[in-house]
Order: structure tokens, then C-alpha cells, then sequence
């Protein structure tokens, strides 16, 4: 079984848009730079080592974290899972910052349906080339084509 976009909306809500790995938001509308990162679901128990496509086996990673820990099942130490602080986190960091808990106090009424505008945003921005982003670019109309 493949993900589907109704898995991808699950984790993404669950885990109130938040990389388990990072604690970086992917929530476009709180960094629209040039250097925000789309979600990708990323598996606890890797499908090429025999485990499943299923939401329990799954957790919200940014597209960098996911690509870095490709099919490396133990590469497990979570800074967050379901839009919280994990024990792990509170090892490292001892406590949240002020913008961290704001960040989670904002992303904790997420439901499944903002995964698909937070997509349709993204989808935007690779189809604008983020070019809009620039600070100064002057965006002038070219010639029709047709």
C-alpha cells in the first residue's frame, strides 16, 4: 500500500505540522522564504525493511530530515511527536523557548483539511519558482505566448 494524501493530511494534523526531527514548522504561512521546507512523511520502521504504509508508522519530517534519514530505521531519536516535546527534546534542550511554545500553542487547532492548503501553497510556490520572494525582484509581463 502507497501513501495517500488522506495519510499524509493525518500525520500532518496529528503532528500539528511540526518535523519530529527538527521541531521546525512546516506550515508555509509561518516562514514564506526561500528556504521553507514541505512536509514528507517519514517512516518510524522503514517499508524497505518490511514495515508498513500505516499512520501509526509514520511522523511528520521536514524534506531535509526525511532524505537524511532515508531507510536508516535507526535513526529514531524524535524531538517531537504529535505536536509535542518528546523526552528526548527536554534532554537536549531542557526547556521550549518562548517561540516554540507559541508555535505549538498556534499549529495545536490543525486539522486534516489545512494539510491540503498547506499543499496547494507549496504547490504555488514551486510553480512560481519562489522568484516572488525575492526582495527585490520587479516583476514585469512578458509577451503572450499562444
Amino acid at each position: 500500500m502507497a501513501l495517500t494524501d488522506k495519510m499524509r493530511a493525518a500525520v500532518f494534523a496529528r503532528d500539528k505540522g511540526i518535523c519530529a526531527f527538527s521541531g521546525r514548522s512546516l506550515w508555509i504561512l509561518d516562514e514564506v522564504t526561500a528556504f521553507w521546507q514541505q512536509d514528507w512523511p517519514d517512516h518510524v520502521k522503514p517499508v524497505a525493511r518490511g514495515c508498513k504504509d500505516a499512520i501509526e508508522n509514520l511522523v511528520c519530517a521536514s524534506y531535509f530530515h526525511n532524505r537524511k534519514k532515508a531507510n536508516n530505521g535507526a535513526d529514531n531519536r524524535y524531538f517531537f511527536r504529535g505536536g509535542r516535546p518528546t523526552e528526548d527534546f527536554f534532554q537536549v534542550h531542557v526547556e521550549l523557548t518562548k517561540e516554540q511554545g507559541d508555535r505549538l500553542a498556534r499549529h495545536a487547532p490543525l486539522i486534516e483539511n489545512d494539510w491540503y492548503f498547506n499543499r496547494a501553497l507549496s504547490s504555488l510556490l514551486v510553480g512560481l519558482d519562489q522568484e516572488w520572494l525575492e526582495p527585490d525582484r520587479k516583476f514585469v509581463r512578458g509577451p503572450s505566448i499562444g
